[in-house]
């Protein structure tokens, strides 16, 4: 199909089946943990308790869990590469709504509405690729594109993002 002159296509990503499977958790409390140990041993009772959760989460894991998650990490990364090539991603920058203050009042909610937050835009982080979020619509319908690609495509990505960020808003 095309819209406003651009080329989309719905395309199945295998790789994002498996992606499914990585967990990402690790990434933030294995690599927050090694470089601020010292610091939540001497000053944890002042973080926020939900980095302080997610930081001591990295007691759960060991060196050889941390290096298989990287090693299928880097699976992942050429996969993505290989599955889409020079071609662009575009997907919501967030799946939900913004939530409201009451909705992140409890620990489960703030988790699960953090994790549906954080779902399409840690892909390209994980996958060694780089984004952009473009506004998508008008007035209260105004949304949040997101054009992905694999890692290098920073000036290709920037210019399709200029190039499309009037007719996303406009059309």
């Amino acid at each position: 199909m095309t819209i406003a002159g651009w080329k989309i296509r719905e395309v199945t990503l295998p790789v994002l089946d498996t992606y499914g499977t990585l967990p990402v958790w690790q990434f933030s409390a294995f690599e927050s943990l090694r470089r601020f140990k010292d610091r939540l041993a001497t000053h944890g009772s002042k973080m926020d308790r939900r980095v302080r959760v997610r930081m001591e989460r990295g007691f759960e894991i060991s060196e050889a869990d941390f290096a298989a998650t990287l090693a299928k990490r880097a699976e992942l990364i050429a996969a993505f590469r290989s599955e889409i090539g020079d071609a662009l991603v575009l997907l919501p920058t967030v799946v939900i709504q913004p939530p409201h203050f009451d909705d992140v009042d409890t620990d489960e909610g703030f988790s699960r509405l953090n994790l549906l937050t954080l779902r399409n835009t840690s892909l390209a982080n994980v996958m060694d690729g780089c984004s952009i979020s473009l506004p998508y619509g008008q007035g209260d319908g105004l949304i949040g594109a997101m054009l992905t690609s694999s890692g290098g495509q920073d000036e290709t990505l920037l210019g399709a993002a200029l190039a499309m960020e009037s007719d996303l808003t406009n059309g």
